[in-house]
């Protein structure tokens, strides 16, 4: 906001799978926010020590260190985003997180069936939590058909279906 007042460029940090940038303890996310970081994936595809990533099979959810970490950064003002999450990490981070989350990242998984994008139930949770989601045009995310390059329509299917499913 200052940067748009001051006509200025503005930059948001942010970082995919916080855990190993904090090496697991918690305590170091009020010093990462000191550095300027705003924005922070729990995980990024694979499980890690705060939950489930997308690939993994059990989504086994968030873990209790996960959920001290959500509540820290709540505390100091660090967005929490699911992109690259499972699931059902994705619905216990909603229920415990206070503030909404985001996903900065990722689409609908009823329009192309990838473990990437989210299935309808996250993105409903998603939207009543007050959280958004970013669209993506990143082609494995968009495609209709494996292997056959997505068009620009493709993408807006996705935002229709996701403004529809969620508002």
């Amino acid at each position: 906001r200052q940067a748009k007042r001051d006509q200025k460029l503005g930059v948001i940090f942010g970082v995919q799978g916080i855990a190993p940038k904090i090496e697991d303890d918690p305590g170091l996310i009020r010093i990462v926010h000191k550095l300027g970081l705003r924005i922070a994936q729990l995980t990024y595809n694979e499980r890690c020590s705060l939950g489930c990533g997308c690939l993994e099979q059990p989504d086994t959810g968030l873990t209790q260190l996960g959920r001290i970490c959500i509540r820290e950064m709540n505390h100091v003002g660090i967005c929490v985003d699911l992109a690259h999450g499972g699931d059902r990490t994705m619905i216990d981070a909603i229920e415990c997180s206070r503030e909404p989350i985001i996903v900065s990242h990722g689409n609908a998984r009823a329009l192309c069936d990838t473990p990437r994008n989210y299935a309808d139930e996250a993105l409903r949770q998603l939207g009543e939590c007050g959280g958004v989601i970013g669209i993506t045009a990143y082609g494995p995310l968009c495609e209709t058909q494996k292997g056959v390059r997505p068009t620009l329509n493709d993408m807006v299917d996705h935002i229709a279906y996701v403004a529809d499913l969620i508002g």
